[in-house]
């Protein structure tokens, strides 16, 4: 569990540390009015930088058991926990259902 999170830490600090590169160079290259020839250096500049930089990299986790599988993004939790946490009652927000 320990070297997910350094490795995960890792990562999310690549992906923050060139968010805004990345970003300016993906704009630059989708500017119709920019010449083809100074585009395609634009594509080699974003294909230079580090994979690990890349927003995909960044593996969704589950706050409690660390699962990486199943993890509802507004819970922040693997679906495994939320049912559980659902069945007594102790997520904010949400009602038990019954019929």
């Amino acid at each position: 569990m320990a070297n997910f999170d350094k490795k995960d830490s890792a990562k999310r600090r690549a992906v923050q540390k060139l968010e805004i590169q990345r970003k300016i160079f993906k704009a630059l290259i989708q500017n119709q009015s920019l010449p083809q020839k100074l585009r395609y250096e634009y594509i080699l500049k974003l294909d230079a930088l580090p994979k690990k930089s890349s927003p995909t990299q960044v593996v969704q986790r589950c706050v409690f058991s660390g699962r990486s599988r199943g993890v509802l993004r507004k819970f922040k939790m693997s679906r495994i926990w939320v049912r559980r946490l659902l069945a007594k009652g102790q997520l904010q927000g949400t009602t038990k259902s019954s019929w």
